[in-house]
């Protein structure tokens, strides 16, 4: 884990991981664990820390139909511009179901898309996270909220523009206390299906993000553990530029959990990735 100091008594203290496998690693060891391993699976997602991180671990893809659907949606919208990148590729298997083929019976309806360029890799868009949430915030706002960031991020993907993909959690008590991780590195190939219980699952931050903060001497100084604070601003952004930054839930429930569809479109059209598509 590293750590950046705040320059100022207004800026966060930021712990970060380099990877996802790293703040797994270290969010499973907590020996006195107190609400990361506490309250209802209702609330968490999971019953237990150790249920989280095997899910974690092993994968949750329990949002994947209602990614694909908007996937499938986003393909339409975009297809002049994918058509340049990927052909189609039809099979019994695939990322999202081809209607007029699944309805005229054919087995091989199941749509997968094959590179045929390089496209715009040379351009890489940052994108980081606040995973941050109040105790009201409903789970399944959370799974809504991640089901459109994770669509974006594939679609960034498909358009051929590399991705650098962070979460974030920073709360404000004594001070601000940030605890973030890199989810995906550009150098690295995207499977969406290894980002979705990052992004779209409670347990993320009530129970990993919660056993990172309970072990942490920093975040301890601000009485994390005693409870965890107020949802902040996120604090990685002090540190590092980045092209999107999608702040925490309570900022803003429209667009992003009501119209997915719109803000992957708006936000797209905001980094002019492309051209004159009609979000």
């Amino acid at each position: 884990m590293n750590i950046i100091e705040p320059s100022t008594a207004k800026k966060a203290r930021i712990e970060y991981f380099n990877s996802f496998g790293e703040m797994y690693n270290y969010a499973k060891d907590n020996d006195e664990p107190k609400s990361s391993n506490g309250n209802s699976k209702e609330w968490a997602g999971t019953k237990t820390l150790a249920s989280a991180c095997d899910l974690a671990r092993n994968g949750w893809t329990e949002v994947r139909p209602m990614v694909d659907e908007i996937l499938g949606d986003l393909t339409e919208r975009l297809a002049d511009k994918l058509d340049n990148l990927y052909k189609p590729q039809y099979d019994f298997g695939g990322a999202y179901v081809d209607m007029g083929r699944f309805v005229e019976g054919d087995p091989e309806c199941m749509v997968t898309f094959q590179a045929v360029e390089a496209g715009a890799m040379g351009r890489v868009i940052k994108i980081a996270v606040s995973g941050t949430a109040s105790a009201f915030i409903d789970p399944e706002d959370i799974k809504k909220r991640g089901i459109a960031i994770i669509s974006l991020v594939d679609t960034i993907n498909k358009l051929g523009f590399g991705v650098e993909l962070w979460w974030d959690s920073t709360i404000e008590h004594t001070g601000r206390h940030c605890t973030a991780v890199k989810l995906h590195d550009s150098a690295d190939t995207l499977d969406i299906n290894s980002v979705m219980f990052a992004l779209a699952h409670p347990s993320m931050l009530r129970r990993l993000a919660f056993s990172v903060q309970e072990q942490s001497s920093k975040a301890k100084e601000q009485n994390v553990g005693g409870g965890y604070g107020c949802p902040s601003t996120m604090g990685i952004v002090e540190a590092f530029d980045f092209d999107v930054t999608v702040e925490k839930l309570q900022d803003g429930r429209g667009d992003i959990v009501n119209n997915p569809m719109g803000w992957v479109m708006t936000t797209l059209k905001g980094l002019d990735i492309i051209g004159d598509v009609e979000a």
